[in-house]
């Protein structure tokens, strides 16, 4: 939040090669503010019911009258509160107003960062996801169905997500810090967060992150497309809010987002027309929950939403990092490739589970401030930032074989399918996240036997390996055969099934789906030649 916990903006946190975990860890701790950033402004909200404009202006005069302050009223909350400019010390402005009567808080507004920290380039491979057990989870679920908003520093184009985006919005008011010309905007491209020496009180420049733009690839990166990364959740669908810019952003800016990204009213925005039921928060910074973080995740888990958020990367108690120590969120700690807590990751009692956070490799752009749209790339990244899009993938995944759970019935399987860790859990929550058990222990039982309403194409070549998709009915979880022999399924839901098929015979055979509520059978051919199903045309020869 407020708290440039994460040390991305600083050079000399980037791991070298060889480097050992507890020594990123030391670094970053000795270069970590030990306490909040504020921007100047205060959050305050008044006692009592909505009140008129002209009330409300009379009531905010008053309260800073007696308080001895100079305020001027910068814009409404979509939680009631508003943001005032203030002359002086926002601290001291804050508390001497909160102390006067009518006025339910008044806090120093303060500022979030991401929760992530670059990671040195040798480290290549996507370890992460067989090691929570998605490739089997995608045999029941491929999230199709579900919305997960990303609140970060934005979208950007790349042909590994592409199509996957939805409409978003750009929740950065201040435009000295979103390096787009303007505040507030329908638009939600990363337009970077780069910094010269002494900006954002760091003297070390930075480039821009392209945060945003990685953790929404971890969540949704096109599967089975031949090209770069795979996402957990390949079907599910992103809305990209950016609140996050140039020295990170504001409570009061991420509050409003989290309000919209489920489906609430926020003053000046147009209405979300695609709802989240999964809100992504991998940011944060010292300090307690404030009112106006509070205030929007009660907001958000009132209309359905579950709110999941980074533990930060202080190595230190997540008590002291928000909004990861709000009530009703899911906390996500990092661990390692070793199933041990990651050394540099928060820990405490508020940690709700742990899920891969190092060498996590994701979609990212090649240049240093404004995007390049030729420029991308991938990249590989650790923090608590990379793990929480774990979490929130198997949440669409887990929604999406069972839309009618409640966001508490999620969370419960979320938390009693982890699996434990090796050694180093203390403070990590219950254990690792499960993509498969946690699928598993939510999709509804089949009672009764699949159907098949199509079959494309309707065979394969002998020798195998094409991708067979079956359309129908009771279609998820279920095992295919063909010709006797077991074929790889690659993905499946309640109307569609893909899979691999294994080499077979020359001529007619039949393939069996079985799923727990039964089974059926169907013709499948095989040929020597590539199979292309054209409408009006056989797929093979009357013989």
């Amino acid at each position: 939040m407020d708290d440039e916990a994460t040390g991305e903006s600083d050079e000399s946190a980037k791991p070298a090669p060889g480097d050992s975990a507890v020594a990123i860890s030391r670094r970053q701790a000795e270069r970590t503010a030990s306490a909040p950033k504020y921007t100047g402004r205060v959050v305050l909200k008044l006692t009592g019911p909505p009140a008129s404009a002209a009330e409300e202006s009379s009531r905010l005069l008053a309260a800073a009258t007696e308080a001895g302050a100079q305020i001027d009223l910068a814009r409404h909350t979509a939680t009631g509160a508003m943001v005032v400019e203030v002359v002086g010390d926002a601290v001291a402005v804050a508390r001497t107003l909160a102390a006067r009567p009518g006025v339910e808080y008044a806090v120093p507004e303060r500022r979030f960062t991401t929760a992530e920290v670059p990671n040195d380039p040798y480290y290549p491979a996507q370890w992460d996801l067989p090691a929570i057990r998605v490739p089997e989870a995608w045999k029941i679920s491929d999230g199709s169905g579900t919305t997960v908003a990303v609140v970060d520093t934005g979208s950007l184009p790349h042909p590994d997500i592409q199509g996957r985006f939805l409409p978003g919005y750009d929740f950065i008011s201040d435009a000295t810090y979103s390096l787009d010309g303007n505040g507030r905007d329908a638009d939600p491209t990363d337009s970077g967060d780069w910094s010269s020496s002494g900006m954002c009180d760091d003297p070390t420049p930075t480039s821009s992150s392209w945060h945003g733009l990685h953790v929404a690839g971890t969540i949704a990166a096109l599967t089975g497309n031949g090209l770069g990364v795979a996402g957990i959740a390949p079907g599910s669908r992103i809305v990209p809010i950016r609140a996050l810019g140039r020295c990170g952003g504001t409570d009061s800016d991420v509050a409003d987002a989290v309000v919209w990204a489920a489906g609430g009213p926020v003053p000046g925005v147009p209405a979300n027309a695609h709802p989240a039921k999964i809100i992504n928060l991998s940011l944060g910074g010292i300090g307690t929950c404030s009112p106006i973080e509070q205030s929007a995740i009660d907001m958000a888990s009132a209309r359905g939403a579950l709110v999941i958020v980074a533990a930060g990367n202080d190595a230190s108690d997540v008590s002291q990092y928000s909004p990861a120590n709000c009530r009703g969120v899911i906390t996500v700690a990092a661990s390692t490739q070793n199933r041990t807590g990651a050394a540099f990751s928060n820990t405490g009692n508020a940690v709700t589970l742990s899920a891969p956070g190092t060498s996590i490799w994701g979609l990212g752009n090649t240049s240093t401030r404004s995007a390049d749209p030729a420029g991308w790339t991938y990249t590989s990244r650790y923090g608590t930032s990379m793990a929480t899009p774990h979490v929130s993938a198997i949440a669409s995944l887990m929604w999406s074989v069972s839309p009618s759970s409640t966001p508490a019935q999620i969370r419960s399987a979320l938390v009693s399918s982890v699996t434990p860790f090796v050694s180093g859990g203390s403070g990590f929550g219950v254990g690792i996240v499960d993509a498969w058990r946690a699928v598993d222990a939510v999709r509804p039982q089949q009672t009764a036997p699949p159907t098949v309403s199509s079959v494309n194409p309707a065979g394969a070549r002998t020798v195998g390996g094409d991708v067979i998709t079956v359309n129908g009915t009771g279609l998820i979880g279920g095992r295919v055969a063909v010709g006797g022999r077991s074929a790889t399924v690659l993905s499946s839901s309640e109307s569609s099934l893909t899979f691999q098929a294994p080499p077979g015979p020359l001529g007619r055979t039949t393939m069996v789906i079985t799923t727990p509520g039964g089974a059926v059978t169907t013709a499948f051919f095989y040929d020597t030649r590539q199979i292309i199903a054209r409408p009006g045309i056989p797929l093979f020869p009357q013989r």
